[in-house]
């Protein structure tokens, strides 16, 4: 990029001495872009993704369009930023934001093109999903977990109720003996009653 600029020659001959100048520009193509993700592995369902796409080495201010696995163009949901380098040419970072990213769009794709609209560079990227067997073996574990405190709750909460009935039941005996002791003793009263009175 130093290079560029104006370049002037001059030429001396017999006949006399003449000049021309020339303007000399550079270009740089943007190297391949590097893509990554947050979070990166073992994401989970309707998670928000951000990928990131970066390219440096432009001559000029590119672009980064991005398309999922169906050739959907999601440019205008990102963001992009330009910068320029130490050596005069320029970096690209653009990021997207999959919302409540599925299983079923796990693959996008980043192009880099120049001032001009050619593309310069492409990566792809696929969204890491956790495997489905994880997640019925945490429930599974979860299931686990709580039949391991459900259970002991259970029996004991079955002892007390076997406690109060059986508890309930020996007063309801001792209520009704009492009760048939009071029916005899007044029948027993009755009876001598009857003894004095035919004496």
């Amino acid at each position: 990029m130093a290079d560029k600029g104006v370049y002037e020659c001059m030429v001396n001959t017999d006949r006399g001495d003449t000049t021309a100048t020339i303007s000399l520009s550079v270009t740089a193509k943007y190297k391949t872009p590097t893509m990554s993700s947050i979070p990166e592995t073992n994401i989970k369902e309707n998670t928000d993704v951000t990928i990131f796409c970066n390219s440096t080495g432009g001559h000029q201010t590119g672009l980064i369009w991005w398309f999922d696995q169906f050739g959907s163009n999601w440019t205008r949901s990102a963001e992009l930023v330009a910068k320029e380098t130490d050596d005069g040419l320029f970096s690209l970072s653009s990021k997207f934001t999959v919302l409540k990213a599925t299983s079923s769009y796990t693959n996008y794709t980043c192009k880099v093109l120049n001032v001009n609209g050619a593309e310069e560079g492409m990566a792809s990227f696929v969204i890491q999903f956790a495997p489905r067997d994880l997640g019925s073996k945490a429930d599974h574990l979860g299931i686990v977990s709580t039949t391991k405190w459900l259970t002991p709750v259970v029996v004991i909460g079955s002892l007390i109720i076997g406690l109060l009935a059986a508890l309930l039941l020996f007063k309801r005996r001792s209520a009704q003996r009492g009760h048939q002791t009071d029916t005899r003793h007044d029948q027993d009263v009755e009876a001598e009653g009857l003894n004095s009175d035919r004496n």
